[in-house]
């Protein structure tokens, strides 16, 4: 089976323009099937952001690979919960953001990319334990990339929570994961765009 999207999900205070959504992008184009590439803008707020992916996935038609870094990891696997996802690839998937978030209310955010400055609200701890997904009911669906010296969010969390996923972890690598050009033709081959 081949996919017809790719849907890529950037993290919290992240941004379309990211390094790695870019190299999807990338990456993408240079497919001979040439998939759909949609990376939409997600706000920070979770129950805004789970909106819009919600809305940018049900417009696609087709089976469709959903990639998800860090808070996009989570919001991806919230929607395997609701939607049927032919493929899931997640790069330091947040497993349990309340507990960031609770430690960063009232904090001034700074976007890497944009430069827009923000706060955590209050509500994005309500917000977030209203999305939190169970354990993944069909885990082969899912391949997790890790840094197994991840500053912000600790891979062993996510080892025991996609237990029976496709699981790799990059000994050294950190939460931004520099090893993942290297990893994403192997994303993409599980998706079967490439052979």
């Amino acid at each position: 089976m081949s996919v017809d999207n790719v849907l890529y999900l950037h993290g919290f205070n992240s941004h379309p323009d990211s390094p790695k959504a870019r190299q999807t992008c990338d990456a993408c184009a240079r497919l001979a099937s040439r998939p759909r590439f949609v990376a939409p803008v997600l706000p920070n707020r979770p129950a805004d952001a789970f909106a819009v992916v919600l809305e940018a996935f049900d417009s696609l038609e087709g089976p469709t690979l959903v990639i998800g870094s860090s808070m996009g990891g989570f919001l991806a696997t919230c929607l395997a919960e609701r939607r049927q996802v032919a493929v899931l690839g997640l790069i330091n998937p947040a497993v349990h953001p309340v507990r960031l978030a609770r430690g960063m209310v009232d904090v001034e955010q700074v976007n890497p990319v944009t430069g827009a400055r923000s706060r955590v609200e209050p509500c994005y701890v309500d917000q977030l334990l209203e999305l939190q997904p169970g354990r993944p009911r069909e885990p082969s669906r899912f391949t997790v990339l890790l840094g197994g010296c991840d500053e912000v969010l600790d891979h062993r969390e996510a080892l025991r929570f996609y237990r029976g996923a496709r699981v790799l972890v990059v000994p050294g690598d950190n939460h931004a994961l520099g090893a993942y050009p290297r990893l994403l033709p192997g994303l993409l081959a599980r998706a079967g765009l490439i052979g």
